[in-house]
């Protein structure tokens, strides 16, 4: 099919077929077009998205001089002028998470519909591989640029913050039309996330499989555990290797698989980690570490975040999870703390994370307080944690 060559066949390889796909000039045949026409319309944005998070600054200097100075009004409104162009910024980043989204879903129902099998797929329909692969480039492009920028929530919350003061004052501002607070609340969820857009394509992957019962989630799963093979081989092959043009097409393949191996362990049930999983995962890991840190720090980073079962350890190696949990439970955080502090703050509403070690540190009467939580399975999810009382000195 001129850009696609079978690698190595089936037989010859423990976790099926290998396909090299052309990430660079794949081009849509006819029966793809309507498809990569609507996915092509979402990525156009997607370069322009990148850039202007790239350049966000935030507004740390303005709502620093506010927060110092509350009675000048003047510095008030220097802050919130300062803002308001940063949250509607912030607003269209979160609506292209929600397009991306729905680029997915066409991608995913197009990639998976019977008659064909997954790797037929991926034969016929290579230009739409790169998309998904393009989607999932992006995803792990924009989260890093989100977690190492912490003026994106410390902007949003001084938002938040000034919105609700305004409304305990029976006063509306302008900004409140293009952002209301049902709509500030579902951005608070997404930028709360450390990964937020890989988090949506995740939730949106778990959803069209939940949605599609008809469809064997193996066919999503082969989807992705392919592509992620399809890479793995791409990059540890010289003779692979060789055949990219741009000199990006090797972080765009690390980014790609390590994309899709999120995925796959998001949806399938027993995860990306486990012995049985058709992914490679010494393999994958063994190609990112064979690149230079500062390029794939971030990426294994991300795996090590989904790993918790794995042990994937600082550097890739394994470790004891059990030894881990009970070092991190039996920790000793010895900080005075009042029984009236834990009564007000059990009756918040709270959801713990899935910790061993979840704590919650609030300042108060000019001292620090370390509330340290009960184990996770000691309460239900939905429930408000116990948490336990620690007696000792205040820091």
């Amino acid at each position: 099919m001129g850009n696609l060559l079978k690698v190595l066949a089936c037989a010859e390889l423990e976790h099926g077929p290998i396909v090299f796909l052309d990430f660079e000039h794949a081009q849509p045949t006819e029966a793809e077009t309507a498809v990569w026409n609507q996915v092509s319309a979402v990525l156009e944005e997607a370069h322009g998205i990148l850039a202007e998070l790239q350049s966000y600054n935030g507004a740390g200097q303005e709502i620093r001089e506010a927060i110092q100075n509350p009675g000048d009004l003047a510095l008030q409104e220097k802050a919130w002028n300062a803002v308001c162009p940063l949250v509607a910024k912030l607003k269209r980043f979160y609506e292209f998470s929600l397009r991306l989204e729905n680029a997915l879903r066409s991608l995913l129902e197009a990639l998976t519909s019977p008659p064909y099998a997954p790797m037929q797929h991926l034969e016929r329909e290579q230009a739409l591989a790169k998309q998904f692969a393009e989607i999932l480039h992006f995803t792990l492009s924009f989260d890093e640029l989100k977690m190492t920028n912490p003026a994106i929530q410390n902007d949003f919350s001084y938002y938040r913050r000034t919105i609700s003061r305004n409304r305990l004052n029976n006063q509306q501002l302008e900004a409140e039309n293009e952002v209301n607070n049902e709509m500030a609340n579902r951005m608070s969820l997404f930028y709360a996330e450390a990964t937020p857009m890989l988090k949506t394509l995740s939730n949106a992957t778990t959803k069209f499989v939940s949605e599609n019962k008809t469809l064997p989630i193996e066919d999503t799963t082969d989807c992705l555990s392919t592509m992620a093979c399809v890479c793995r081989v791409m990059l540890e092959t010289p003779e692979y290797r060789c055949r990219f043009t741009n000199t990006d097409t090797m972080l765009f393949c690390m980014r790609v698989m390590v994309g899709v191996i999120i995925l796959y362990d998001h949806v399938h049930p027993v995860g990306a980690f486990a012995k049985t999983s058709k992914i490679d995962m010494k393999g994958c890991i063994k190609v990112l570490k064979e690149q230079p840190s500062n390029s794939v720090e971030g990426l294994l980073n991300a795996l090590r975040a989904r790993a918790p079962a794995a042990g994937l350890g600082p550097n890739g190696s394994t470790i004891n999870r059990q030894a881990d949990k009970k070092k991190h439970t039996h920790a000793a955080h010895t900080l005075l703390t009042s029984t009236l502090a834990v009564k007000a703050l059990s009756a918040a509403v709270w959801e713990a994370p899935d910790s061993a070690h979840s704590q919650l540190i609030c300042i108060s009467g000019g001292k620090l307080w370390l509330f340290v939580a009960a184990e996770p399975s000691q309460y239900p999810s939905h429930k408000t944690p116990h948490w336990r009382e620690k007696a000792g000195s205040s820091a």
